[in-house]
């Protein structure tokens, strides 16, 4: 009977000794996930694991592919799409250093859920998630896809991340729906992207974003509300276009950089009162504004265009809050044909490439006035039939001294209602060869 009490308290020493492993050898990855769903915990699977969290600049680590922190995708759909989600999950469901196995489908899925989160995770495949619904937040931040993320038709209740988001493939969120923010920051992109015709109804923000080298970022037809647009700081190394986008909010651009031989192209982008700013912003391609319409302030002051890349901005309207261009440097042909900006105009010390035509053609240009102050041209410029209400002044500036002058200067039917550089009753507009009479002498104009 005593060796038999022993025998039972050795055994009992043993299992006691043993259960803790056994009991986390039989837990998998999603009973874990599932468990602190349900606690309304995040589902750390570095914690999980025991492990530190692996990089996910290197997603062949073989930290990634430990089993206790593989979640095979198949599995985590069936997961999220349970229609009493969000009864079961108080906080949504919230994933940390996993490693998602497979392709993510969430195509045509409601996810009933407060949020998703699927951060600092690696998702190896594609993710789709055409036509689904989140009825709370959505978040990838700090993870990668190394396959495609589309999210076509898509709607989120709240607020959209891919902050500091690695995608390897193409990112496409064309038609979709976000009813909140939607933050981006500092992802990168390895293919294009994809935002045509989405509608945010808060802020979106690419600042510090980079999209790879020849890979488009598509914003046609994009609405976001009066939060506004930011991409300062961006890198793109493809063509980028905002053609007929809607910000009702500021849309900023400054410090960006589109790469050489990049189109920008903005035609009818239409821009609030919160103004349009891109400030030290770099073009390597054709630039074009052509009937944009900014509601407030429009500032590209120091932007540079490349050299031979056209700068368009042509019917372009700007509000009271005026047009700034100062020290900004264009390497190609300029226009402002038929353009009207409400408030001031101020070019000062701006460049045009050598013989690259510089054309204000039907310019209107508000009291605030127009100034040209040390700009220098490097080819043709006209201000045929433009109309100035306030002053006018082009004190300093110059072009190709190797040129002939008088018939490189077009300024026939210039009107300028009130002028500050007045000489003898004759507006003059120097240095250029010979003295050119740009109005004729008028009560009032001096």
């Amino acid at each position: 009977m005593m060796i038999s009490r022993r025998w039972l308290s050795l055994l009992a020493c043993v299992v006691g000794f043993v259960s803790p492993a056994m009991a986390a050898d039989s837990v998998t990855p999603e009973d874990y996930l599932w468990r602190q769903a349900r606690a309304g915990e995040v589902a750390d699977f570095n914690a999980f694991c025991k492990a530190e969290q692996p990089d996910i600049e290197k997603p062949d680590d073989p930290l990634w592919r430990a089993s206790c922190r593989t979640i095979v995708a198949s599995k985590l759909r069936a997961l999220l799409t349970r229609p009493n989600l969000a009864d079961l999950t108080p906080h949504g469901v919230r994933i940390r250093g996993a490693f998602v196995n497979g392709r993510l489908d969430l195509g045509d899925a409601h996810v009933k859920a407060s949020r998703l989160e699927i951060e600092r995770s690696l998702l190896n495949g594609d993710v789709g998630m055409d036509q689904s619904v989140f009825d709370g937040s959505l978040s990838l931040g700090g993870s990668r896809v190394t396959g495609e993320l589309t999210a076509r038709y898509a709607a989120v209740g709240h607020l959209l991340s891919l902050t500091d988001t690695m995608v390897d493939g193409a990112v496409d969120f064309e038609s979709s729906r976000v009813k909140g923010d939607v933050d981006a920051g500092e992802a990168k992109f390895g293919g294009p992207v994809t935002f045509r015709d989405a509608h945010v109804e808060g802020k979106v923000s690419l600042n510090d974003a980079k999209v790879e080298k020849d890979q488009a970022f598509d914003a046609q037809g994009l609405q976001v509300g009066k939060g506004g647009l930011f991409l300062r700081n961006a890198e793109f190394g493809g063509s980028v276009t905002f053609r007929a986008a809607h910000v009702e909010g500021q849309m900023s651009m400054t410090g960006a950089k589109v790469g050489k031989d990049q189109a920008f192209d903005a035609q009818g982008l239409q821009v609030g009162k919160g103004g349009l700013f891109l400030r030290n912003t770099e073009f390597g391609g054709s630039v074009t504004f052509r009937d944009a319409h900014v509601e407030g302030q429009m500032s590209m002051n120091a932007t540079k265009v490349g050299k031979d890349q056209a700068f368009d901005a042509q019917g372009l309207q700007v509000g009271k809050g005026g047009l700034f261009l100062d020290n900004a440097e264009f390497g190609g042909s300029v226009t402002f044909r038929s353009a009207h900006v409400e408030g001031p105009m101020s070019m000062n010390a701006t460049k045009v490439g050598k013989d690259q035509a510089f054309d204000a053609q039907g310019l209107q240009v508000g009291k605030g006035g127009l100034f040209l102050r040390n700009a220098e041209f490097g080819g043709s410029v006209s201000f045929r039939d433009a109309h100035v209400e306030g002053q006018m002044s082009m004190e300093g500036a110059s072009h190709d001294s190797r040129t002939n002058c008088r018939p490189r200067w077009g300024a026939a039917n210039l009107t300028v209602l009130k002028a500050s550089e007045c000489q003898n009753g004759w507006l003059i507009i120097t240095p250029i060869c010979l003295s050119t009479r740009m109005a004729s002498p008028a009560s009032g104009l001096c």
